[in-house]
Order: structure tokens, then C-alpha cells, then sequence
């Protein structure tokens, strides 16, 4: 993408810059990909070259490889559902906020395996139904899976939880399996 300063408008990267003690508690490196201009997070070739750059930030920076996650929210939700989908061997849980449905006959088989959080405004319309949806099917799939439907909410409801440290200590309980 090319709106560098708007990826610091929204969810994790907008917080971190703003809550110093957030940043302070957190022992994590962050990487935000964007989307390239005119594509959408349902684009293969975007989804291959955000985990290749994940790779190399991996290597660059030491990383954990047992303590990789993955979150976004609206569109980003489908690129976290897409990005855990091709490469479910990089994350140890997955959180998504305000997504729509993606892939459910994929994602039973896929992800039934890894922890994951799904969170949704009670009145988003399209993203609470696909959000129920994708709940629905990774619970009968026997997934760890979890629902949080914030009552009479819309869609950005992931303002109350990507400043919290809660929301962050969830994804550091869970560590993948080599």
C-alpha cells in the first residue's frame, strides 16, 4: 500500500503509537501490512507477499516462531482469516474483528486446530452474520474458538479492545506447537 501514516489511524498500530504504557507491556514486534492500492485482502498475491515479508521480518528480528499471531479488523479481518488459511504453520492463535465470512469449508479443516477469537458489533449487518457464521462452523468443527458479540454495536467495535492490554495477553497464552 502506499497510505503509510493511514495504517496509524486504526487498530493495533494506531494504539501502540498512542499508549505509551501499551507499548511499554507489550513484549511484541508489530507488522502491519497494507494492501496495495486497488487490491483487497481476497487477492492471493497480496496475501503470498504479506507472509513472505512476515518471513523475513521473522528472521531479521529473531522472532519467536512458536509465538506468531495474526489480527485485524474489516477488511483486515478477511486478510487475517486469508493469511492463517495459507499459512497456518506461522500462528499460534488468530483474532478477528468485524469480518465477514471467509472460507468456512476451508477454514473446519485448516484452522480447526489453532485458537482463535472472534469479535463483531451486535448491529454490523454482513460482518456480525459473517462473523456468527465462521463461529458457527469452527465450534461444530471442535476448533478453540471464541465469540464476542458487543451489544448494540456497529462496525469499528475494535475500539474497545486493541487499546487494552487484555486484548494482547490473550494471544501470549498460546504458543503454536513445533
Amino acid at each position: 500500500g502506499s497510505d503509510h501514516a493511514g495504517l496509524l489511524n486504526e487498530g493495533p498500530a494506531q494504539y501502540l503509537n498512542q499508549i505509551k504504557e501499551l507499548r511499554e507491556k507489550m513484549p511484541m514486534i508489530t507488522y502491519v501490512p497494507q494492501c496495495p492500492n486497488g487490491l483487497r485482502w481476497d487477492n492471493d498475491q497480496a496475501i503470498r507477499a504479506s507472509i513472505a515479508i512476515l518471513d523475513e521480518v521473522a528472521k531479521a528480528f529473531n522472532v519467536d516462531k512458536l509465538r506468531m499471531y495474526c489480527t485485524g479488523l474489516s477488511m483486515g479481518g478477511m486478510g487475517t482469516w486469508r493469511m492463517a488459511l495459507e499459512a497456518p504453520d506461522r500462528f499460534a492463535a488468530i483474532t478477528t474483528l468485524c469480518s465477514v465470512a471467509v472460507k468456512p469449508d476451508k477454514a473446519v479443516v485448516v484452522l480447526k486446530d489453532m485458537p482463535m477469537r472472534i469479535i463483531c458489533g451486535g448491529n454490523d449487518g454482513g460482518f456480525t452474520e459473517g462473523s456468527k457464521y465462521m463461529y458457527k462452523v469452527m465450534k461444530e468443527a471442535g476448533a478453540d474458538v471464541e465469540l464476542t458479540v458487543v451489544p448494540n454495536d456497529g462496525h469499528g467495535c475494535w475500539a474497545k479492545f486493541y487499546p487494552t492490554i487484555e486484548f494482547y495477553m490473550w494471544f501470549l497464552k498460546h504458543k503454536r506447537k513445533p
